[in-house]
């Protein structure tokens, strides 16, 4: 059927991201890493991230940017740097 085939890409396309993301998060598992707070820079009083969260993020938008070519906004940003936009 073509859409059980439609949606084959995106499951496929799915775990593969997921095993990206164990990848790089798996490399800082019961390791010491540092936690840092985005919240003043957010407005808020304390919002974690750390460099494993960074990392697997990274890798996640490489895998979408370079199958789907879309632009991706970060979120929790106001407005987006050039750097962050990516362009089709």
């Amino acid at each position: 059927m073509a859409a059980d085939d439609d949606l084959k890409i995106y499951t496929d396309f799915l775990h593969e991201v997921a095993s990206a993301a164990a990848n790089v998060s798996l490399k800082y598992f019961k390791k010491p890493i540092e936690i840092q707070s985005k919240g003043p820079k957010l407005g808020t009083d304390f919002d974690p991230v750390t460099i494993a969260d960074q990392n697997t993020e990274k890798a996640i938008r490489e895998l979408i940017r370079t199958r789907f070519q879309i632009i991706i906004f970060r979120v929790k940003n106001k407005q987006p740097s050039k750097k962050e936009a990516i362009t089709l």
